[in-house]
């Protein structure tokens, strides 16, 4: 990232701390990579941000969900449902403000050897004060935990503008 550029995020992989100057950038080593996210001053407009939708509050439970209300606009462009090996079904629904009807916007089975991203076509727009509701079903109860044998329920959600999904949850 060096000191010419402001990093937005930085990944620095098998550096050492002396390999590291004072302005915390890698300097170039040969035992050292770095990745470098850079941002200028101001965001874009549409800078994309990833926050998950759903739920750790799993206590011996085959299905649970969890809401959001939405305080921004936002425009939803993509999915990546996260649960483990007891994982069956995710589902993401909308509920527009002052409406009465979900509108389904992932309902897809899940399998944690085969966990995939979907894009959403046509991309969602979610107003001030709609509900999103994520939906986890298991194949037999579980509760909420890190290691593979306990489980998840995360809708990771690729969304612009960056942190209009936060809620706490935002990458």
């Amino acid at each position: 990232c060096g000191t010419k550029r402001q990093a937005f995020w930085s990944i620095v992989i098998g550096v050492s701390e002396e390999d590291v100057n004072n302005t915390g950038a890698a300097e170039t080593s040969k035992d050292g990579v770095e990745l470098c996210l850079v941002s200028g001053a101001k965001k874009r407009q549409n800078t994309a941000g990833i926050a998950w939708l759903g739920t750790d509050a799993i206590i011996f439970a085959d299905k649970t969900c969890g809401d959001c209300v939405t305080t921004k606009e936002v425009t939803i462009i993509g999915y990546s449902p996260h649960m483990h090996t007891e994982g069956k079904h995710m589902r993401t629904s909308l509920l527009r403000k002052g409406s009465t009807t979900w509108e389904v916007l992932h309902d897809k089975p899940f399998s944690f050897t085969q966990q995939i991203g979907y894009a959403a076509t046509p991309r969602v727009r979610v107003g001030v004060g709609d509900t999103l509701k994520t939906t986890c079903t298991w194949n037999k109860q579980v509760f909420f935990g890190p290691a593979t044998s306990s489980e998840m329920c995360y809708n990771f959600t690729l969304h612009y503008p960056a942190g209009a999904l936060d809620g706490g949850h935002g990458l």
